[in-house]
């Protein structure tokens, strides 16, 4: 700065000067002996005033980016000193506070919008003060069946809207420290149910309508994914080979049944006599019981005819009888 003229140089150093001090001093609540003292800042209490409610305010400001890493160092911290100064504590009164801040402190933010039903009954909860001089509120002492009933509830709610995602992990991380209550005096710790800042399902619909639509686009175009996952595709192969299997069943029991028929066709057809030598067939050109003597024609081959010569003798008639 040797080449500036005294009188600009000391400008420059006067506004560099007010805008190093103009920065906020950001610290989170943490007790001296944590090893998140450096992430979380020296002071040992939070003011509302260090903390942002939007999603993408973790990433993009101070403060944000200050909460972000205490909170992801306090979430694994095993520090302890008492039942109100440990790592567990401090970690779920960064997020409570927050939550009270961002939810039900904050007039003008809109965190809660869409979710009143579900979120507002936690409301009396949230705006009890645990960071009060000489407080005995314990770790769970929050734990009640109010709590535990709606929640679940709001958690849900918060995440299904852009912009409230982290608030909806936070109060879930809340609700599982309630399911556990780890024992901070044994080095035990919240368990997450999913990353504390993770916005990956903003809005359940859109990701699922995203998801749908690149589906569709991959099937389009011949991408190299199909649409189908491995189990669908499982499915589907099973589906086809319990469905050839089947068919196969029914055409052998379709041509067992017509073998079947066939055979019954065939037996059907028995030896009958003819009815010439029946012996209940009629006699040739009677229509009695009387035998009829055939004509020379009707002899069989090498049969002699019998021929009865008529000796002229008249029949004898019946002897006279004598009158008495």
């Amino acid at each position: 700065m040797a080449f500036l003229h005294p009188r600009t140089r000391v400008a420059v150093l006067g506004l560099i000067a007010a805008f190093c001090f103009s920065v906020p001093v950001i610290s989170l609540n943490v007790i001296s002996s944590s090893k998140c003292v450096a992430e979380c800042g020296k002071r040992t209490n939070t003011l509302a005033s260090d903390l942002v409610c939007p999603d993408s305010s973790y990433n993009t400001s101070a403060d944000g980016m200050t909460m972000k890493n205490c909170l992801l160092c306090e979430s694994t911290g095993t520090a302890y000193k008492s039942e109100t100064e440990n790592d567990v504590w401090s970690f779920l009164f960064n997020q409570k506070y927050t939550l009270q801040t961002c939810l039900f402190d904050r007039s003008a933010d809109t965190s809660l919008s869409g979710c009143e039903n579900s979120c507002l009954p936690l409301r009396s909860i949230f705006k009890n003060l645990w960071f009060k001089k000489n407080s005995t509120d314990l770790a769970f002492d929050y734990c009640t069946d109010v709590f535990t009933e709606y929640s679940g509830d709001c958690s849900t709610c918060l995440r299904g809207k852009s912009g409230s995602v982290i608030l909806g992990n936070f109060m879930d991380t809340m609700n599982s420290a309630c399911e556990t209550k780890p024992n901070a005096s044994e080095g035990e710790i919240v368990k997450l149910r999913r990353p504390l800042f993770d916005v990956s399902t903003a809005t359940t619909t859109s990701t699922s309508t995203s998801t749908s639509t690149t589906s569709d686009t991959s099937s389009a175009t011949g991408g190299p994914s199909s649409g189908l996952s491995t189990g669908a595709k499982a499915g589907i192969g099973v589906g086809v080979g319990v469905g050839g299997a089947l068919l196969l069943g029914v055409l052998v029991w379709v041509l067992l049944l017509r073998k079947k028929k066939a055979s019954k066709k065939v037996d059907g057809y028995q030896y009958e006599q003819p009815w010439e030598q029946a012996s209940n067939a009629p006699t040739s050109g009677a229509t009695g019981g009387e035998p009829v003597a055939k004509a020379m024609g009707e002899l069989p081959i090498g049969a002699r005819p019998h021929a009865e010569l008529d000796t002229g003798k008249t029949p004898k008639g019946p002897d006279p009888v004598e009158l008495a």
